[in-house]
């Protein structure tokens, strides 16, 4: 790989100095790691956003989640929102959540009887 890119560097018009293109693809990636590192939080906005039931597998599609990795982030963060009481399952079917209202009523279903 760093064949190909020096010599498109050298190609290039100007020619670019050679540490150059390794440099821009370690910025690129560390931009990748930090797109990555906030999957939380876009995880968190879209949850704040969601009405109804939501699954994962409709969660991962909005966000373009397709790696083994990313996969298993998602999944440790709907735990995380489980545990912190923002999202709980929804009935048994597996991979289904809803988010919890917290500014809604409790109601007495019992009273109402």
């Amino acid at each position: 790989m760093k064949q190909v890119i020096k010599f498109l560097a050298k190609n290039c018009s100007p020619e670019l100095p050679e540490k150059e293109p390794i440099l821009k693809i370690k910025a690129a990636y560390e931009k990748y790691l930090l797109k990555e590192r906030s999957l939380a939080k876009e995880i968190r906005d879209w949850v704040s956003v969601t009405c109804g039931d939501f699954n994962v597998t409709e969660l991962a599609k909005e966000h373009g989640i397709v790696t083994s990795r990313n996969k298993a982030n998602r999944q440790k963060i709907i735990q995380r929102l489980v545990e912190q009481n923002i999202v709980q399952r929804a009935s048994r079917r597996e991979s289904w959540y809803r988010r919890i209202e917290a500014g809604a009523p409790r109601i007495d279903w019992q009273i109402l009887t």
